[in-house]
């Protein structure tokens, strides 16, 4: 079969943007995931790499293949065309404190339907890096001997190559972001500071003997699937190539291949249906205009990747002179990426493009999340599971350049978990054990202080679109500064009828829950290491009894939800949890 091996060393470390052609736009969206911010739908290695044979996109030619393991296939969508003469008579005026207001809210609007995309990535953890490590453990296990050279940029481009390897904007993100940056400069920093970030170095010694044939098994095994616009995609399922997968995601890699798929044009589709919406043609000629007084030609977000781009230019091709870029260039992009992000965030409240946005958005996509929630929520099984997966697995530092060349023939360190994703699962885990068999999905975002922006905790919103009414149920944990060990309780919505449930048999629930969580710390001294989270569970049943369970996440408890098993706790398990939903006489709920 003529396509790229996904795990050919050969490939690896290779720019699809310099395959394609580096200065191509298209090019480099491929390269760089869905936004700045570090938002983007994970192929594993074995998908990122798979021959994709198609036609075009609707709008938008479609490159045909990706050359690296370690890309994010990328999905980017057209934005609108048209245009008007401005006149200023027509623009409503809205008193500036009110505009900042009503693009924060957009935001957050925004955001919270980001989350529920099968896009968002909050950890800033590598899956396509953690897979590779998995699948290079695999080949040692069966005797193949691994060494990559330490990773490190060209000392003779080195603002250049970080550049080439920075984060890019997405037509996605170009539309979402409200920020006074899109992250490309701080990308490119990241590199500069961390040459080992996104990637691992070479084989020291070519290929190993029996690489292939230990990647792929014996015999290997391939799985087709077609995919938009007549095209199909092909990854191995057999071998270590198979194996990095299963163990990444907690599932085999068909099974996760048949679910990527069914999941990955969403965003596409929502940003096409976005942008068609016709309660966005005023305000989007107005920000057109208003980033034309600032100095920008364009007529619709989509048109801002290109201009980062040209922005970026600077730093990717050599100087008149023939010099390269330097730290200085890079200030100098880091400032116009800045002014740019600046102007569109304004602009985008000014003229109401970021609130007309925002409704259109959680308007198309409601529709879209009922249609394909059981896929949706499988794959954000999936990438959970890796992420807890991805924070145990501990990438050995890069060694300086004089340094010998790293093995990864011994087991790496482990890290302590990200304590956001702890929380975040600890919680998921709680709630969607109750009720394993309803279809429900969850949304997180960070709480941040209004004055400083310091972020002090985050908030998990956890639906039932299938309630009537809807049932809202907000877990808010706050305050996560030292000095601070805080509390919050949950808000439901509404108050009197949370959860209106139709369980197996004909029973029908109507129960409240509430959850009550405080910090653990050492000694529970403001100050102490944070040990973990106690949390209270408490259902009210639809006759006024009040059933409370405690469970708790401590150190005794981390290393197993980081790993992805389910939440149990020495107070009260999964299957407690779930029976005190469902088992009305209570009586019969087994306990410690």
């Amino acid at each position: 079969m003529n396509h790229h091996d996904p795990h050919d060393p050969r490939d690896l470390g290779e720019d699809p943007g310099e395959a394609i052609g580096a200065d191509d736009p298209t090019a480099r969206r491929l390269r760089s995931g869905l936004d700045a911010a570090g938002r983007g739908l994970h192929a594993p290695a074995g998908i990122a790499a798979a021959a994709l044979r198609g036609g075009r996109r609707r709008r938008r030619q479609r490159r045909a293949a990706v050359t690296t393991p370690l890309a994010l296939i990328a999905l980017a969508a057209a934005g609108l065309s048209w245009q008007r003469p401005w006149n200023s008579e027509q623009v409503r005026t809205v008193p500036a404190a009110e505009q900042v207001r009503d693009g924060q809210r957009a935001a957050a609007t925004v955001e919270d339907v980001l989350a529920q995309l099968p896009i968002a990535t909050r950890d800033g953890l590598d899956l396509g890096v953690s897979e590779q490590l998995l699948i290079d453990r695999c080949l040692t296990d069966q005797g193949v001997t691994i060494q990559r050279s330490p990773v490190a940029v060209d000392t003779g481009d080195r603002v250049g190559e970080a550049a080439r390897r920075g984060r890019d904007v997405d037509d996605l993100s170009a539309w979402s972001t409200h920020a006074s940056t899109y992250g490309v400069a701080s990308s490119i920093r990241a590199v500069l500071t961390d040459p080992g970030t996104g990637q691992l170095g070479d084989f020291t010694d070519g290929v190993p003997d029996g690489y292939y044939q230990t990647l792929t098994g014996t015999p290997a095994r391939e799985l087709t699937l077609p995919v938009e616009d007549n095209g199909s995609l092909t990854v191995t399922t057999s071998g270590c190539a198979g194996q990095g997968v299963e163990q990444l995601y907690g599932i085999d890699a068909e099974t996760y291949t048949r679910t990527y798929v069914a999941v990955r044009g969403l965003p596409e589709q929502l940003l096409e249906d976005v942008a068609g919406d016709s309660a966005l043609r005023v305000p989007l000629e107005e920000w057109s205009q208003c980033m034309g007084t600032r100095g920008h030609q364009v007529a619709t977000p989509a048109d801002l990747p290109v201009q980062v781009q040209t922005l970026r230019r600077d730093l990717l091709t050599d100087k008149a002179d023939g010099t390269r870029a330097t730290e200085a260039d890079l200030d100098t992009f880091t400032t116009a990426e800045a002014a740019l992000a600046s102007a569109d965030r304004d602009c985008k409240d000014t003229s109401a493009l970021g609130s007309a946005f925002a409704q259109a958005l959680a308007r198309h996509w409601a529709p879209l999340a009922e249609e394909h929630a059981g896929e949706l929520a499988a794959y954000r099984q999936m990438l959970q599971h890796a992420h807890a997966v991805a924070a145990e697995l501990n990438p050995v530092d890069p060694a300086p350049a004089s340094s010998p060349a790293t093995s990864l023939t011994t087991s790496a360190t482990t890290r302590t978990a990200d304590p956001q994703f702890i929380a975040t699962a600890a919680f998921r885990d709680a709630l969607l054990s109750i009720d394993p068999d309803l279809v429900r999905y969850y949304a997180v975002g960070t709480m941040t202080n209004g004055d400083t922006g310091q972020q002090i905790g985050w908030w998990m919103t956890y639906r039932d679109p299938r309630s009537t009414p809807k049932a809202t149920l907000t877990v808010q944990i706050g305050h996560l500064a030292d000095e601070t060990p805080g509390s919050e309780r949950t808000t439901c919505q509404p108050q009197a009828q949370c959860t209106d449930e139709q369980l197996p048999g004909g029973v029908r629930l109507v129960t409240t829950r509430t959850l009550d969580t405080r910090l653990v710390r050492e000694d529970q001294v403001p100050g102490g290491q944070l040990q973990g989270w106690h949390t209270t569970v408490s259902v009210i049943r639809p006759d006024g009894r009040v059933v409370s369970a405690d469970t708790r996440l401590d150190a005794t408890t981390k290393a197993q939800l980081a790993t992805g098993d389910s939440f149990d706790s020495p107070l009260i398990s999964t299957e407690q949890l779930r029976a005190l939903a469902v088992n009305p006489a209570f009586a019969e709920v087994p306990w410690p």
